[in-house]
């Protein structure tokens, strides 16, 4: 059995519905069939072995990354720890035959000690537009279940810190404990990099708001309340609560589009895009394309129902076109140990940034070698 699968480690249970983030958590390891055009040009060990999971952390839930690229294309990775000091690394010049490695230790974030209901564990690294800061935010959903279902109401509290990427030093953080905030919430960069808490309370359609905070202050401004209404045909809508708050707040944008804006679409897609993979029997449409839209990325995965009646994954192949002549220029084996990447444009060159366990950062080039005319 076959399935496309698509690239998604990090969806918000929010208004904005399907969001396509950083190709993150999805791809495990290059087959060692890789074709000329994926070639390795650079292994950069960052420090020590982080593994998705261990004995200790059989769930994962400290094993993950969130990777980002500042408008310079610095490397970022912000890792979760087990022991609460949280860690951020960035590489410079790693297309260069000597990068340099910056290590910044976070204390204060979410440890084993937090784990009794610990239902979900997220770690997201942004930067802003102009590249003077990155925002590491750890959030983490507390939810008792007795044999599986939810018991009792669920919390969520998130750590912000705010790092001058001039200096790579910490400047502010804080918790989001000290706002009112309801059962729920997540947090992301809106389009003028400021940071946006969204919070919603389960079950309860008319309690939704979002409060916006500048940087590097972290200091928290009006709070946008709203609720969703449903139409006639059963879409929900936010019609806002506190209406002369969210339209000074969001000046001549819409509720709506502000909040379906902020990752509804990839950063960089192509629309009408067909694959055309001449070497196997299912094409992955790409929903992935790298910032120049030279290359685009679909994922077959083949599996089987187990006796539990789960879904087992038996094999999963990447599949790299390219967007000149929709034709499959590479593909990977990502059956096994998830790590993490990032497409990048250097130089008018592209490149695929590959994180494994934590810790070794290898890059590789793509190049389209292929005649144009190719049918």
């Amino acid at each position: 059995m076959r399935a496309a699968m698509h690239c998604n480690p990090d969806s918000r249970a929010s208004l904005r519905g399907a969001v396509y983030l950083a190709l993150g958590t999805c791809l495990a390891a290059f087959a060692a069939t890789a074709t000329a055009e994926v070639q390795q040009t650079a292994r950069i060990v960052l420090g020590p072995s982080q593994p998705s999971w261990s004995f200790f952390d059989l769930s994962g839930r400290f094993g993950g990354q969130a990777l980002a690229l500042t408008p310079s294309s610095d490397f970022l990775s912000f890792s979760p720890r087990r022991n609460g000091t949280w860690e951020l690394y960035r590489v410079r010049g790693w297309g260069s035959p000597k990068p340099a490695i910056d290590h910044l230790p976070l204390p204060g974030y979410y440890s084993s000690h937090d784990e009794r209901d610990l239902d979900d564990l997220t770690a997201r690294v942004f930067v802003t537009p102009d590249g003077r800061y990155a925002v590491c935010s750890g959030t983490g959903e507390w939810l008792k279940r007795v044999h599986g279902r939810a018991v009792g109401q669920g919390r969520t509290e998130s750590k912000l810190t705010v790092v001058d990427l001039a200096t790579f030093q910490a400047v502010r953080s804080l918790r989001t404990d000290k706002f009112d905030l309801f059962e729920f919430h997540s947090v992301f960069m809106d389009a003028e990099g400021r940071i946006v808490i969204e919070t919603n309370a389960l079950n309860d359609k008319g309690s939704n708001a979002f409060l916006q905070l500048e940087l590097p202050s972290l200091q928290a401004g009006q709070r946008c309340s709203f609720a969703l209404v449903s139409d006639a045909n059963h879409l929900e809508h936010p019609v806002a609560t506190t209406p002369s708050t969210c339209t000074q707040m969001l000046h001549n944008i819409t509720l709506e589009k502000y909040l379906l804006e902020q990752e509804s679409l990839p950063p960089h897609h192509v629309d009408g895009y067909i694959c055309a993979n001449a070497h196997g029997e299912f094409c992955p449409q790409p929903d992935l394309f790298s910032p120049d839209l030279q290359f685009g990325l679909g994922i077959e995965s083949e599996g089987r129902d187990s006796f539990l009646g789960s879904w087992v994954q038996t094999r999963a192949t990447a599949f790299f076109f390219s967007v000149r002549t929709h034709r499959e220029v590479g593909e990977m084996d990502i059956t096994h140990q998830p790590p993490y990447l990032k497409f990048a444009t250097f130089r008018g060159k592209t490149f695929l940034l590959f994180l494994r366990k934590g810790s070794v950062l290898t890059v590789y080039q793509l190049i389209d070698s292929a005649p144009a005319n190719l049918q």
